[in-house]
């Protein structure tokens, strides 16, 4: 068993030119109440699994999970340990800390934040191959048609997203910048987020509602679908009131905690799903998280179609559970989280499904 320590990083996110929103006055999409339901604990049998960092489906029954001591394992729904392998150093397809995995055409694509560079392996842990002529932190990536689309963390007025081609092994282009309100709420760790559905890449930014969707091959200006919701709510910001707020660290706490934020981008069979975060924390001391109350804060998950109507909600009350700790099988969304074992400071991890069926 083991202790684990919340970690926040900066992530930086953008909305381009949109279309008209979608769902307004959507009866169907009333809040329904959240249920996750525990699938399995995690194996641990004649191991140790440190604190996860990332994880990402192999097939419908199969996963690999990295953690923030450098391990990447292969489990399946049942929690059992299939494989470990672990390849730490600053040598060449090595890491120091698998910060983001992703699993295309049987490889295990892996980010070392450290080291600025992707570390590729097959299922069984052989290093194939590495890319190391990176400058920027990321938050998330995604591969399709032998391009990487690289999700950046990093300062207001930055890019958000890039497009390195993993055969010239440079970069292509960058495709959008970030907006102010998003640059803030990116003290949240594992905000803001990328899929690839049907060979097109999506993404969401933390401070916008909405849908980008990037078409791989032209690599043209994203379209831009907002999403409705009327317990979404971010305060837009002057340039000068940015830049007031961020160079005050009480008054991004504050920013933070009043607003709301987009977590994750998602898909399960052919829907969309969204999670965020709305509704405001209220504390006496914005340095002291024991004095946050959570009352009025939730997480909720929007179902959408295809064409990115709002179906249905689900709405519970704040977890602990990361945005980088939520994953799809392409059937169903599962999370990992740790849970405390007796009240004595260990915890355990479980995986869990997130209940989204109609």
């Amino acid at each position: 068993m083991k202790k684990i320590s919340v970690s926040y990083f900066l992530l930086v996110i953008v909305c381009f030119s949109c279309d008209k929103p979608k769902n307004e006055g959507n009866k169907s999409s009333i809040n329904r109440p959240l249920t996750i339901d525990s699938v399995a604990v995690l194996d641990e049998t004649n191991y140790t699994l440190g604190q996860p960092a990332s994880f990402s489906f192999i097939s419908e029954t199969d996963f690999v999970l990295a953690t923030k001591q450098g391990d990447i394992s292969i489990y399946n729904l049942e929690g059992k340990r299939k494989h470990t392998f672990r390849k730490i150093g600053t040598g060449p397809q090595e890491y120091l800390d698998p910060s983001y995995i992703s699993v295309h055409e049987n490889k295990i694509f892996v980010w070392c934040k450290q080291l600025l560079k992707l570390v590729v392996f097959d299922l069984d842990g052989t290093p194939l191959m590495e890319y190391n002529n990176f400058s920027n932190a990321i938050r998330d990536f995604e591969i399709v048609n032998g391009k990487v689309f690289f999700y950046i963390s990093g300062a207001a007025s930055s890019s958000l997203i890039e497009v390195y081609d993993l055969e010239s092994q440079r970069y292509l282009t960058e495709l959008v910048r970030t907006d102010e309100e998003s640059a803030l709420l990116n003290m949240l760790a594992c905000v803001g987020g990328l899929i690839v559905k049907d060979k097109q890449v999506y993404y969401v930014s933390s401070g916008n509602l909405a849908i980008g969707r990037i078409d791989p091959n032209s690599l043209v200006a994203p379209k831009v679908t907002p999403i409705m919701d009327p317990e979404f709510s971010v305060e837009k910001l002057s340039l000068s009131k940015y830049e007031e707020i961020g160079n005050n660290i009480g008054l991004r706490i504050d920013f933070v905690n009043k607003n709301s934020s987009v977590g994750a981008i998602q898909t399960i069979d052919n829907l969309f799903v969204i999670r965020t975060e709305v509704g405001e924390y209220e504390y006496e001391n914005r340095f002291d998280p024991a004095s946050f109350d959570r009352s009025n804060r939730f997480e909720k998950y929007l179902v959408l179609d295809e064409s990115m109507n709002l179906l249905r909600s689900y709405k519970g009350p704040i977890s602990n559970t990361s945005n980088c700790l939520i994953e799809s099988n392409g059937k169903s969304l599962f999370s990992i989280s740790a849970e405390e074992t007796s009240g004595k400071g260990d915890f355990y991890y479980q995986l869990n499904r997130i209940n989204l069926v109609n």
